[in-house]
């Protein structure tokens, strides 16, 4: 199995931080036969391989997984919670010693999968206001600076706020109530749903300077216990890792 990492980038990471929440180490991965294969940002290309290593295949997003099975087919795994659900069955499973991160019970695993849709669905909304707000996105949004609408920035921050406001609502017993490390409640250190969130609102501090839960404050507390844990990687970790292959630094030997 290959995969390609940009450490520093938004979906990348939730890889790295779920390898350092089942405590896969490089050594784990080289049992598996799983490759990983550092990308750095070009300004002049985009994202390429470091040299060295495999390109980066076209025309595809990061973090990608091929697998290549003995008969000679090649199956790919483009989205991130698919191929962090392929490792949840096939791989690292609880049956094979490796902590859940779905979710335990099929009542908790289905609210993973709600705050997870949730988070995606934000994600769209900021990224939809930011574009239409912040002119260094014209880079990668397909917007002209003159093709940015004010109002659509504003209506587009509403149903941001407002899903964030629903999550809140789905937690608040938890975190608040019982003072939970994770937003699936009881019984849980970690899961998907902490590890997408938490990517999210690292990356965007880091690229834009955007405090994403800003306003919310069951989430901002949520956070102040989750960038203590030790399965987050903070930015200035992964971007010094970033243009390297130490991945022994970012998951242990």
């Amino acid at each position: 199995m290959t995969i390609w990492i940009w450490p520093i980038g938004l979906f990348p990471r939730r890889i790295i931080n779920y390898f350092r929440a089942k405590n896969i180490t490089t050594s784990i991965l080289k049992a598996h036969d799983i490759h990983l294969i550092p990308v750095t940002l070009d300004p002049s290309v985009g994202l390429v391989s470091l040299p060295g290593y495999e390109t980066r295949p076209t025309d595809i997003s990061l973090p990608c997984l091929r697998i290549e099975k003995a008969d000679g087919e090649v199956f790919w795994i483009h989205e991130t919670l698919a191929i962090l659900s392929y490792f949840e069955e096939e791989l690292f499973s609880v049956e094979r010693g490796y902590t859940r991160l779905e979710g335990e019970g099929a009542e908790q695993r289905a609210k993973v999968r709600d705050l997870v849709g949730q988070t995606t669905d934000a994600s769209t909304w900021g990224a939809i206001g930011l574009m239409n707000s912040d002119v260094s996105t014209t880079s990668w949004s397909g917007l002209k600076e003159e093709e940015m609408h004010a109002d659509t920035a504003v209506h587009a921050r509403k149903k941001f706020d407002g899903i964030l406001t629903k999550i809140e609502g789905w937690v608040e017993p938890d975190v608040i109530g019982r003072g939970t490390q994770s937003l699936a409640g009881k019984g849980a250190d970690v899961t998907f749903a902490d590890i997408f969130l938490a990517a999210q609102v690292d990356y965007m501090q880091w690229v834009y300077g955007v405090k994403w839960l800003q306003g919310h404050e069951v989430l901002e507390m949520w956070y102040e216990r989750v960038k203590e844990e030790k399965w987050r990687v903070g930015n200035e970790v992964l971007a010094s890792a970033d243009g390297s292959d130490g991945w022994e630094g970012l998951l242990g030997r």
